[in-house]
């Protein structure tokens, strides 16, 4: 049984503020497909004997979004958080150092959705989540390419163990 899947090319998502609305247009869509897929073009099928659905692009992302996975929820607020400009939408900017105020004044609903989650997960800003994943990145790349032993040993419980660098 295939069902017409409603939210292709149309976010899924209610308004998000007075003047802030969460839109993808085809552009959007196609970003969004380069990035995570499958194809939102498709019929969502469900699964048989289950109301769940199966291999389509908006349950697949907004699942990954729900499972806090940062790439995805970032991308997928860059993306679809637009404001209204007279008739167009543009995208939001973000005002820099918004977490410098407390309460914490946010400078767009996308902050507010991104640092409660971040916040919630992680116990961290994005921007110091970011720094942390970049930091991981680069001693990562130099081990990589410093030759660093391949298969490092496993702890034993053998004696005291370091973690001096």
């Amino acid at each position: 049984m295939t069902l017409h899947n409603p939210f292709a090319g149309e976010t899924p998502f209610p308004l998000a503020g007075e003047d802030v609305i969460l839109k993808f247009t085809t552009s959007d869509i196609l970003k969004l497909y380069t990035l995570y897929g499958p194809d939102p073009r498709e019929a969502m099928k469900v699964e048989p004997g289950t109301n769940r659905v199966s291999g389509n692009f908006w349950t697949t992302l907004l699942g990954r979004a729900e499972m806090h996975d940062p790439h995805v929820l970032f991308n997928l607020l860059k993306i679809g958080l637009k404001q209204r400009d007279g008739e167009r939408l543009v995208p939001l900017k973000r005002a820099a150092e918004w977490w410098d105020d407390l309460p914490f004044s946010f400078a767009d609903t996308a902050d507010i959705i991104t640092a409660g989650v971040t916040w919630s997960r992680w116990g961290m800003t994005p921007d110091q989540l970011a720094d942390m994943m970049r930091e991981q990145a680069a001693r990562v790349r130099d081990e990589v390419e410093g030759g660093a032993v391949e298969n490092p040993p496993m702890a034993t419980t053998e004696g005291p163990t370091s973690f001096a660098s």
